[in-house]
């Protein structure tokens, strides 16, 4: 067995360094990109929305979105 193929991550959904958070998306079944990542305030789920009052990184289950149309998004606390 190659010893390279056991130390080579899988490409999930999400993948956490000690340097970078990045939450990866398909294009199709070959081609992904990742986005820049962080981790929710209140849960720690890796995640990529982030409050536009505070800064602080949320996930959908903590995000207020005051309007469908706006690409806004607050977080509980700056609701």
């Amino acid at each position: 067995m190659n010893n390279k193929s056991r130390t080579r991550p899988y490409v999930k959904t999400a993948r956490n360094s000690r340097k970078a958070v990045h939450k990866y998306y398909y294009i199709d079944d070959i081609k992904r990109f990742a986005a820049k990542a962080g981790r929710c305030y209140k849960c720690n789920k890796i995640t990529d929305a982030y409050c536009d009052k505070c800064g602080k990184w949320v996930c959908k289950k903590h995000m207020f979105k005051p309007d469908k149309e706006d690409y806004l998004c607050y977080c509980l606390e700056c609701k």
